[in-house]
């Protein structure tokens, strides 16, 4: 169980380091500046809604 929150973790954060690493390939601004907000727990839906739902 606590390697499991462990693993969880350490996906959760390589997941955050990419996402946050993609704006600076976005095509345009206003993309960048959505997947900036996507990179943290307040962008979760969107996150759903954008890249999950695609």
């Amino acid at each position: 169980m606590v390697m499991d929150m462990i693993l969880k973790g350490t996906r959760l954060r390589a997941l955050q380091s990419a996402l946050l690493a993609l704006p600076a390939h976005a095509i345009d601004s206003t993309k960048a500046d959505r997947l900036k907000s996507i990179a943290f727990p307040a962008g979760k839906d969107e996150y759903a809604q954008w890249i999950v739902a695609s």
